[in-house]
């Protein structure tokens, strides 16, 4: 006869079980969040680091023209295109060099240039956004068929003139030069071609004030004595005061090297050449009259008119001078009817230096991996 099987017991657990079970989840709960907490921490604080000091810092500008904004991404890729292009002049001329001297000294030059490339890049960006908001209002533009020819000229050179010229093949040469530039320096297709598109429009503006400028204007024939400080000028001109010679006192006391041995004689200098505060002193004066010491971005100038001409031919030697002051006068006009901010800073500066120099390394690295 079988078994008759018992009855289960579903004992009901006490409070003392209930209070532990409870106890012990609560532990486990906690043991969780807490791992969960700490995994969190580990990943998500090196990512927000990455996030504020790589990409939140890239996207701050450095530079803005009314709402367009030079962010330090933007700046770093155009420091290193830069940088590349200086860099491959450089190299070129020392290695054709030796011991040319005219060649070292633009080697020199290009170094300096280079030194200085942290300010230049925000500066040429600034001019350029400028140019390119006043040049529809000269009338000067720029065509897409413009801006490919030059970028092909830039990347590969002139064609020979002798050859027929394949542009099909020209186009394909010189989008791959930029993929290869792209790699290199981080500037991008389109950053490239606008960069080529404000070069153009620029030399189209400048050629055009340049023939704006009157190459016939009031003129004076001018003495000068030019000094570093208010106490010099004073001196000097007391020794005038008292009647010695212009042209002795110019030759002791003026630190204008090219004009020294000369007596401090300038020649005919043009009317807005130089400063202001040059302009307002020498043509306030009638002929055979001194100036008494005034200041200047140069220093402090005691001049003497000797003539003065109201329609004299502007000297060949100096007109490149009077048309590049023209054009200095304008783009700081232009300037003034936009809403330019600088942002500039040490900080910003290594940042992005940091960041090139880093790419860089690591594109050397790239190529010098084996295959």
């Amino acid at each position: 006869m079988p078994k008759k099987s018992r009855a289960q017991v579903i004992r009901t657990p006490t409070k003392r079980q209930l209070t532990r079970w409870e106890r012990e989840r609560r532990i486990k709960r906690a043991f969780i969040i807490g791992v969960a907490f700490v995994v969190a921490l580990v990943v998500v604080i090196p990512a927000y680091g990455y996030y504020k000091e790589v990409i939140a810092k890239g996207l701050e500008p450095i530079a803005k023209v009314n709402d367009k904004s030079f962010t330090l991404d933007a700046y770093a890729r155009h420091l290193s295109l830069r940088e590349y292009q200086l860099d491959a002049v450089t190299s070129s001329f020392s290695q054709q060099s030796g011991n040319d001297s005219n060649a070292n000294a633009l080697i020199q030059q290009l170094r300096l240039q280079r030194a200085s490339l942290p300010s230049t890049v925000v500066t040429d960006w600034v001019n350029g956004e400028v140019i390119s908001l006043a040049a529809p209002r000269m009338g000067v533009a720029v065509s897409d068929a413009d801006v490919q020819q030059e970028l092909k000229r830039q990347l590969l050179g002139d064609p020979k003139a002798d050859e027929p010229v394949d542009e099909a093949k020209r186009d394909a040469d010189a989008k791959e030069q930029l993929k290869r530039l792209g790699e290199v320096t981080g500037i991008s297709t389109d950053e490239y071609r606008r960069l080529v598109q404000i070069g153009l429009l620029q030399d189209r503006v400048e050629n055009q004030i340049r023939d704006q400028v009157l190459t016939t204007t009031v003129q004076a024939r001018v003495q000068a004595i030019l000094t570093s400080g208010e106490e010099e000028a004073k001196k000097a001109y007391q020794r005038l005061q008292d009647g010695e010679d212009f042209a002795k006192v110019a030759q002791e006391v003026t630190v204008d090297t090219q004009s020294k041995e000369k007596g401090g004689e300038l020649g005919w200098v043009p009317k807005g050449l130089l400063s202001d505060e040059f302009d307002k002193a020498v043509f306030g004066l009638s002929p055979g009259q001194t100036s008494e010491p005034f200041s200047t971005p140069e220093g402090y100038y005691i001049v003497k008119l000797l003539e003065r001409d109201e329609a004299r031919p502007i000297e060949a030697s100096i007109l490149d001078q009077v048309k590049a002051k023209a054009i200095t006068q304008w783009l700081n006009e232009e300037k003034g009817k936009q809403k330019v901010l600088y942002y500039i800073s040490s900080d910003k500066q290594l940042w992005a230096q940091d960041k090139v120099d880093r790419e860089r390394a690591q594109q050397l690295k790239r190529v010098q991996q084996p295959r």
